[in-house]
C-alpha cells in the first residue's frame, strides 16, 4: 500500500477543483491510465458537490468540512471520502433508469449513477458524525 495522498476541504463549491488536481497529481505519481484519474476526479467531485450543496447550511463554513485520502494496492486504487454534513447514503439513491426519456425521469441521481458505474466498489457508512464513502477502482480493468 503506498503512502496516502490526502486532502482537506472547506464547504464550497469553489474548492471542488482543487480534487482533480490531486488526483492528477496522484495518478502522474503512479503512472496510472488518465481514464483512471478521470473516473476518479468524477466520482469524488460529484460526491463532494452533494456533501457541499446538501449536507451544510449555506451560512457556515467549515475549514476541514471534506476530507480524501488516495492510496494505491496492488491491483487497485482506494479512494475515501468523509464529511460532516448531514447524514446521507448516496447508495439510498434508487438506480437511474437510463432508459427513460428526460421528462419521465425523476430529478436528481444521476450523479450518484455515474459514481456506481464508474467505480468498481462504492460502500457507505456513517460513523460518529461523519458520512464516509469508501471507493475502489482496480487499475487493471477497461470499465
Amino acid at each position: 500500500m503506498t503512502q496516502a495522498y490526502k486532502l482537506v476541504l472547506r464547504n464550497r463549491l469553489e474548492e471542488i477543483p482543487r480534487i482533480a488536481e490531486t488526483v492528477e497529481r496522484f495518478c502522474l505519481r503512479h503512472e496510472l491510465a488518465p481514464r483512471i484519474a478521470m473516473h476518479l476526479t468524477l466520482a469524488l467531485d460529484e460526491l463532494a458537490t452533494n456533501a457541499i450543496s446538501h449536507g451544510f447550511a449555506p451560512d457556515i463554513a467549515h475549514a476541514d468540512a471534506i476530507r480524501l485520502s488516495l492510496t494505491l494496492d496492488d491491483d487497485a486504487v482506494q479512494a475515501v471520502i468523509e464529511d460532516r454534513g448531514r447524514p446521507f447514503d448516496p447508495l439510498s439513491v434508487p438506480p437511474t433508469d437510463t432508459g427513460l426519456g428526460l421528462e419521465a425521469r425523476a430529478v436528481g441521481g444521476l450523479g450518484v449513477h455515474l459514481v456506481r458505474e464508474v467505480m468498481d466498489e462504492v460502500r457507505y457508512e456513517r460513523t460518529n458524525g461523519l458520512n464516509r464513502v469508501y471507493l475502489r477502482k482496480r487499475c487493471d480493468n477497461e470499465k
